[in-house]
């Protein structure tokens, strides 16, 4: 699934550990050590939130695009949990 931000890979498998993520933010999109962290610890704080939502034994890789340096966390979230739900790891929001 690939949202404007950032790229996710999933993969389901039948064990019952709980879901793991790997994120990945490579040094020729962002130059800097200091804004990869601070990629990174964004994306670790939503993942703390989503990774007991997901189904156990679900392997997660995100890939981090070049304007996520832009974006606010909750921009970032709110795009996470839409690519969550377009890969069908979540429930669609529900409605009132």
């Amino acid at each position: 699934m690939r949202g404007s931000s950032m790229l996710l890979r999933y993969l389901r498998r039948p064990q019952r550990e709980p879901a793991r993520a790997g994120i990945i933010i490579t040094k020729k999109t962002f130059k800097k050590a200091v804004v990869r962290n601070a990629i990174r610890r964004k994306l670790r704080a939503i993942l703390s939130e989503a990774l007991p939502l997901i189904p156990s034994g679900t392997l997660l890789l995100l890939l981090v695009g070049k304007n996520a340096q832009t974006l606010k966390s909750k921009v970032l979230r709110s795009e996470f949990f839409t690519l969550l739900r377009q890969a069908r790891l979540l429930p669609p929001p529900q409605k009132k």
